[in-house]
Formats: structure tokens, C-alpha cells, sequence
């Protein structure tokens, strides 16, 4: 029945609907606010924070991708790993987010509780890809290029691959990796083998250029800061196509760090521990509009010195500058300048001796690089130069100035091009150069010599195959021309597998000492001179390599064979007493490496396993210090109790060391397992805890052996500002 129809006459209808009048009113002003306001809340922004799964730090440029039925938005996201997203973007949709290196994201609809609270940030966790393709390399072609598309197979060191083995040195770091050994040297220095060639056949590169400074043959590694390392790519097997002479085992290039777009960030960091160990490094880099500026200081000491097994009386200290600019005029058009500056002084004991070395390191560059299109012009301008002092004592200081000095220097020249052909992708250049030293032992005081190397390499393209022939042409003023001719072949199979094949030859040229060096040690009754007819060592080499690529999990396989000729020896003439070198032996190097690993969430796993054959044909024996047999396993871990922690475990197979003139193994150096540890932790403030060790179980080795093995406790503290975390 009708409300007003039941009392008609009582006028109580009249009333009752005037003040329901306010009543419905209000109700129908909150019903419309409240609608307004949900609107205006599905509308808001949302914060999406994109993180590195493995270790929990925010990831810039990530793309944040909102899909609701067939319309999408696209976002990225700021230094702190933040895009924002309109709320109702989240209703009904899903995120997807993808981000370099990474593992691809997808998120569905935020829940009932996301849309209620828009103040409420979407977190989302990216897996670090097991091997990221398409990292960026420029070791294979001398020039920027994806992994995946790599002619010859590159092993990538990555920043976080660094900071993971808490080394300040490069040698450091690279004596974690599958199939780089250490070499037995002079004191005073630490070099590596890559397939069985020791550090003289080993070219060793700084922002794809070369250093001089080799002792004894032997580059010493741990005199590079890893401070300011953004990677290190390593590619084994001859690359003297591309990069000439030493090049017969393979390349390191030390690549360094470089500003992102927009960001400014200062590291400084404290390191101390067991030998007196005290490290102080400093890093800052900005990039301001078309203006990138790095600098990098650091000094470090401890009570040991590579290559000498007794810690006793030994310390090293050095000190690194390391600054470049880069500045873009105009579109296209960048100009760059930098340099690596070193400075190192070493005392050991040999017998009653305190023996003293002073080295200092200097790479200084300016070029100019254009690119329109697909075309790149490169012109660069390069100097390296290094002055070492040996002197010896009784006393623990040295007395004077005198003892053996060697200044090394290299300037060079260089123009490349990269492009497209008619016929494939060109990589071309030349190199102009000229090397000098200056001397005690070497005939004459001073000695120079010019180079003059064009070379050039073609991509072809056939489908899924890719090959690319190349040479280049050498000639030196000293001991003549050779030609380092190379044909190496990409097949990618399918989307996760690749085949990489290539057969080349490698070169050595003969060093200043070995052509020139004049020494006599009258009371020792012998002398050594140089010899100037000597030819370059030469390698022919076959390789091939497989791998599997998947976004958890990679499998990859190399074999290779090198063929070793008119290897330089050191000789008895025909002259009693006297020595020299000639281009004598003949050798071969084999091996298969093996290598996989898998990621899962914040957990990381890889592990490999190297097996090397050497014969020297001469007298039918393996080459010494090559150990047949080693193996590598890491695991990582991030988010872990707040932090990350990553272990290494090295195993390396006993090797003859030693030998009589019958071919008697005299010493042998025996298997050797070590274990690094290191854990690392935020603690607030832009501060971060590291502690680690090295050498867990403390083994030690013979003094024949290169570095100090005994266990060696380390702990940091780093303070980051306005760096992506």
C-alpha cells in the first residue's frame, strides 16, 4: 500500500516526506563523491619498482609494458627502478616487463587489495638471464656489437662477475675463470695462459689498446686496477688478424667504466686485510647532457708480491689515476680523451738480497669517432709508455739510484672504419706505430723500430650462417713482413643454439731483447747477445665451439687445436759461454673446455671442467707449468639474510715444473684447490659491508710457483651516492 494512501486524513504524509527530502539528498551527494573519488583513484599513478632479482638493487631503463585487451602503454623506469603507471592501467590488464640481461616479466591484474590502496607499490623481480646475448662486446670486431652475434666465441666478465671476487687487481679476477692459468714468471710479476700459451704469446688490452711493459715477456696483470673495470672480455685462440703481433693465445681487453645517460654516481670504498692488506679506491662518473666525465683514484698496499711464494720481507704498494671525457658536439660526432696512470714499488728477498723494483705505467688517448647511418669512422691517437728500475741490496732500502733500467715506449696511430658493403658488414683499418727502449742490456742503449698494419675483415650473411674472412698485413722496419690471414663462421642453428668455427693463424713478433739484448757476466764465465736475423713465432689454429642459450640455463663446449712454429729459444752458439736465441722449437696445444650453468631466483650456478694437452716436438715431452686437468665452480646468491654472497671454488692439476737435459722431471708442482668466499651487505646511508676470504683452505705451494697461496681474510666498507642501488 502507498505511504501517503494508509493515512489520509492525519496529514503525517506531508511531513515525513519533507524530511526524508535532506535524507535522500545527502545520500545521493556522498553516492556521486565517493563515485568521483574512486574514478579519481583509479586514474592516479601507481609506482612500478623493477629489482634486480639476484641482488635486490633497483633497475634503471627497465620497460614497463601495460596491456588491457589491445591497447598498450609504455613506460621505463627512473634510477631508482620506478615507472609510474596510471591505476586503472592495473584493472584488468597485465604488466610486462623486460629489461637487458634479464629474464621477461609478466604480472596480471593488481587484487582487489592493490586497487584499494593506491599508495601501494608494485614490486616486481627480474631474473638475471643465465648468459645475456645481448650484452654488449667489441673485442671480436673492434667494434660495438651484440654477443649473440659474435663471430668467435667471447667470455664476458661483467661488472657484478668483478665485485663478486672482491679482487682490486685484474690478475686477481682472472684467475677465477675456466681455462685461465697462472704463469710462471719473473719476481715481481703475474701473468696468465689462455689454451697453453703463456704471457708472452697473450696480448693484453686497455679499452681496446695495447700496453707495453712486459718483463721478461710477462705483462704483469696484477699491477691493473679492477676499480674501474666495466668488463673484461677474453677471447682465446690467435686474433692477430685483428690485433697483430703477441696475439697467438688469445686477447684480455680491459674495457672501463662509462656514465649512463643521466646519471651521476660516486663510489668510495675501504678495503683491509690479512699481509698488511689496505686499499683506498674512488670512483666518480656523470654524464651531463653530451658530457661524460669519469675519474677514478686508488692506492693500494699489501705485505706480498706476485710472483714471489715467501711473503717474508715483501710489500707492493701502488697508486692509480685513471680520468677520461667524452663530449658529443653534435649529433653523430663524439670526441674522447683518457688515460691509465700506475705507479708501483716492490721489495722482496732473494737469498740475502733485498731486491727493490720501481714501474711506472702510463696509456694516454684522444680520438674522434663519427657515425651517420650504419657507417663509423674512428681516428685515434694513442701512447703507452713504461719505465722500470731494478736495483739490489743488503740493507732493506735501496742505496742510489743504479740498477737495471728499462723505459718502454709505443705511440701509434689509428684510423677504422665500419660499415655495410654490397657484399657484407666491412671492419677495416690501419695502424701506424712506432716502438722504442731504452735500456741497460741492450745493444747500443736505444733501439726503435716502425710498424705499418693495415687489416680488414667482411661479414657475410647466408640465412642462419654467418662468415667472415679477414687478414692482416704486418711490416716492420726490423725484421720484415708476415701476414696473420683468419675464416671464422657463426651458425645459428636454431633461436638457443650456436656454432662458431674459425680457423687462423696467430704471430710473435721477436721482442727488443731477444734481438738485441748484449749482456756479459764475466765472474759466471757467460754472455748473451741478441739476434737480429729472428723471425716471428707463428701459430696455426683450428677451433670450434658450441652453445646452448637458454633464458636459466647455458651449455657451451669448445675443442681446439694449435700448431706452434719457429718458437724462439734460448741456444748455446757455437762459442763457448755465449747464448743467444734462435727460432727453433716446434709445439703443439689441444684441449677441450666445458662450461654450463643455471640461475634460479636469487641463486646462481656455474661450473666448467678444462682438459689440456702440449707436446714440445723437440724432445717429445708436454711443455712445463701446463697442468693437464682444472676445473671451476661458483655459486651466488642475492636477497640473501639482506645480502649477497657468492663462493668460488678453483681446482688445478699437477704440472712438471722442472726438467734435466736427459728430460727427467725434476719438479712437479701438485694439484691445488682453493675456495674464495665473499658475502657483501647494505647496511643503510648508501653503505655497504664486505667480508671475504681467499684461499680457504690455506694450501700452499712451492716457491717455484708464482703468488703467495697461504689464506688471506679481507673486509670492506663502500659508500655509494646517487648511484642506481
Amino acid at each position: 500500500m502507498p505511504f501517503c494512501a494508509a493515512r489520509p486524513t492525519t496529514g503525517r504524509c506531508h511531513r515525513r516526506l519533507v524530511r526524508a527530502v535532506p535524507v535522500v539528498l545527502c545520500s545521493a551527494v556522498l553516492t556521486i563523491g565517493t563515485a568521483a573519488r574512486a574514478r579519481a583513484q583509479d586514474g592516479a599513478p601507481r609506482a612500478v619498482r623493477v629489482e634486480d632479482g639476484a641482488t635486490g638493487r633497483a633497475l634503471e631503463a627497465a620497460r614497463v609494458l601495460s596491456v588491457v585487451g589491445t591497447d598498450t602503454l609504455r613506460v621505463a623506469t627512473d634510477a631508482r627502478g620506478i615507472a609510474m603507471v596510471p591505476s586503472d592501467r592495473l584493472h584488468g590488464g597485465v604488466l610486462l616487463v623486460r629489461r637487458l640481461g634479464f629474464a621477461p616479466a609478466q604480472r596480471a591484474a593488481a587484487t582487489a587489495a592493490d586497487r584499494n590502496s593506491a599508495a601501494d607499490t608494485v614490486q616486481i623481480a627480474l631474473t638475471p638471464l643465465a648468459l645475456s646475448l645481448d650484452a654488449t662486446v667489441v673485442t671480436a670486431a673492434r667494434r660495438e656489437q651484440r654477443l649473440a652475434d659474435a663471430v668467435v666465441p667471447v667470455e664476458l666478465i661483467s661488472r657484478r662477475q668483478i665485485e663478486e671476487t672482491g679482487a682490486t687487481d685484474v690478475a686477481a679476477v682472472l684467475t677465477e675463470r675456466l681455462g685461465i692459468q697462472l704463469d710462471r714468471g719473473l719476481p715481481g710479476n703475474s701473468g696468465v695462459q689462455l689454451q697453453g700459451l703463456g704471457s708472452q704469446r697473450v696480448l693484453v688490452l686497455i679499452d681496446g689498446q695495447p700496453l707495453v711493459g712486459r718483463i721478461g715477456g710477462t705483462l704483469d696483470l696484477s699491477r691493473l686496477s679492477a676499480n674501474n673495470v666495466d668488463r673484461i672480455e677474453v677471447v682465446k685462440g690467435p686474433q692477430s688478424t685483428l690485433y697483430g703481433s703477441d696475439a697467438m693465445g688469445g686477447v684480455i681487453n680491459i674495457v672501463t667504466r662509462r656514465p649512463d645517460t643521466g646519471d651521476m654516481e660516486a663510489r668510495l670504498q675501504a678495503v683491509g686485510g690479512s699481509l698488511g692488506r689496505s686499499d683506498m679506491l674512488g670512483t666518480v662518473l656523470a654524464n651531463r647532457g653530451a658530457t661524460d666525465v669519469v675519474l677514478d683514484v686508488g692506492m693500494r698496499r699489501q705485505a706480498l708480491t706476485p710472483g714471489v711464494a715467501d711473503a717474508a720481507g715483501t710489500f707492493v704498494d701502488r697508486y692509480d689515476v685513471s680520468p677520461s671525457v667524452a663530449f658529443r658536439p653534435v649529433d653523430g660526432l663524439s670526441l674522447q680523451a683518457g688515460g691509465v696512470f700506475t705507479g708501483e714499488r716492490q721489495r722482496y728477498r732473494t737469498g740475502p738480497l733485498f731486491r727493490f723494483v720501481d714501474r711506472d705505467q702510463l696509456a694516454a688517448r684522444v680520438g674522434a669517432e663519427y657515425v651517420h647511418n650504419r657507417h663509423r669512422i674512428g681516428a685515434l691517437l694513442y701512447r703507452s709508455r713504461f719505465d722500470h728500475l731494478a736495483r739490489a741490496s743488503t740493507f732493506d732500502t735501496p742505496q742510489g739510484d743504479l740498477g737495471d733500467r728499462d723505459r718502454q715506449q709505443l705511440s701509434e696511430l689509428e684510423v677504422t672504419y665500419a660499415g655495410p658493403t654490397p657484399i657484407g658488414q666491412l671492419d677495416a683499418g690501419i695502424e701506424v706505430r712506432r716502438e722504442s727502449i731504452v735500456a741497460d742490456r741492450v745493444d747500443g742503449m736505444r733501439q726503435h723500430w716502425d710498424l705499418v698494419e693495415p687489416f680488414a675483415q667482411v661479414g657475410l650473411v647466408f640465412g642462419r650462417l654467418a662468415v667472415t674472412p679477414g687478414v692482416r698485413y704486418t711490416n716492420n722496419s726490423q725484421w720484415g713482413s708476415t701476414l696473420a690471414p683468419r675464416l671464422a663462421a657463426l651458425w645459428q642453428a636454431t633461436d638457443e643454439v650456436r656454432v662458431r668455427a674459425s680457423a687462423g693463424r696467430g704471430f710473435r713478433a721477436p721482442d727488443f731483447k731477444e734481438l738485441f739484448l748484449s749482456f756479459a757476466n764475466a765472474q759466471a764465465g757467460y754472455a748473451v747477445v741478441g739476434n737480429t736475423l729472428l723471425r716471428p713465432e707463428t701459430s696455426e689454429n683450428v677451433q670450434l665451439h658450441v652453445e646452448r642459450v637458454g633464458i636459466r640455463t647455458f651449455v657451451r663446449a669448445s675443442v681446439f687445436d694449435n700448431q706452434l712454429e719457429q718458437f724462439i729459444q734460448f741456444v748455446q752458439t757455437e762459442d763457448a759461454g755465449v747464448f743467444t736465441y734462435e727460432n727453433v722449437d716446434r709445439a703443439w696445444t689441444r684441449g677441450v673446455e666445458f662450461e654450463s650453468g643455471f640461475t634460479h631466483d636469487r641463486w646462481r650456478v656455474e661450473g666448467g671442467y678444462s682438459h689440456l694437452r702440449t707436446r714440445d716436438l723437440g724432445s717429445g715431452l708436454e711443455l712445463l707449468s701446463r697442468p693437464r686437468h682444472s676445473g671451476r665452480l661458483s655459486v651466488s646468491a642475492g636477497n640473501l639474510v639482506g645480502g649477497r654472497m657468492a663462493a668460488t671454488l678453483v681446482h688445478t692439476g699437477a704440472t712438471a715444473t722442472g726438467r734435466n737435459e736427459i728430460g727427467v722431471t725434476t719438479s712437479e708442482q701438485p694439484a691445488f684447490t682453493r675456495l674464495d668466499l665473499r658475502g657483501a651487505r647494505p647496511i643503510g646511508g648508501g653503505l655497504e659491508l664486505s667480508v671475504g676470504v681467499d684461499n680457504l683452505f690455506n694450501r700452499t705451494l712451492g716457491a717455484d710457483w708464482p703468488g703467495y697461496t697461504g689464506r688471506l681474510w679481507y673486509a670492506g666498507l663502500a659508500w655509494q651516492v646517487n648511484g642506481r642501488r
